[in-house]
């Protein structure tokens, strides 16, 4: 082999050794842009990742707050209710108590009355302006009601009078006068 040719075959030899490396070279700088590509990626992806998840906690922390808020207004709500139902309660039994207690107290006082009328007064002692009914003024409209059974018309008429002089109750007018007409011979 003459010079020219060695020369030839060692330029092609060269020629091919450089676009052998500059082919290494472009294949390895394109893996490395894969690899940086890659990594930018991977990057992206625990970014995205780690936003959602700091959103979602961030969410799940606002819920949990909303619904401990929620809880406080129906514990106090509740805590309204039940003193609200427990002062009821007790004015309820209170006032029943009361009633009852009133109710005895009028009922010995009507059996003190009922008792008193029966008797006859002392000798010399009117039991009222001509009337057939003892403490007639102090008696309320149905306590005198109740103590016009067995009267006469007449009795009936007498305290209808008084009544109109004296306090003038219209219920216990209307009841005196049906009084009257039922005793009354038609």
């Amino acid at each position: 082999m003459d010079q020219h040719q060695q020369q030839r075959i060692n330029d092609a030899t060269e020629r091919f050794t450089d676009a052998l490396v500059q082919e290494y070279r472009a294949l390895s700088e394109r893996g490395v842009a894969a690899q940086e590509a890659s990594a930018h990626l991977a990057q992206e992806f625990f970014n995205e990742v780690s936003d959602n998840l700091r959103n979602q906690t961030e969410e799940a922390r606002r819920m949990t707050q909303k619904l401990a808020d929620q809880q406080q207004r129906a514990q106090e709500a509740t805590r309204a209710l039940t003193q609200a139902s427990i002062g009821a309660y007790t004015e309820f039994l209170g006032s029943m108590f009361t009633f009852y207690r009133g109710s005895v107290e009028a009922a010995e006082r009507s059996a003190e009355e009922a008792k008193s009328s029966t008797q006859a007064p002392p000798e010399g002692q009117k039991t009222g302006p001509d009337l057939p009914i003892a403490d007639y003024d102090s008696l309320n409209a149905n306590e005198v009601i109740e103590r016009t059974e067995g009267l006469s018309v007449e009795e009936i008429r007498r305290l209808r009078e008084h009544e109109t002089q004296t306090k003038n109750r219209r219920t216990l007018l209307e009841r005196l006068d049906h009084r009257i007409e039922a005793g009354s011979p038609t």
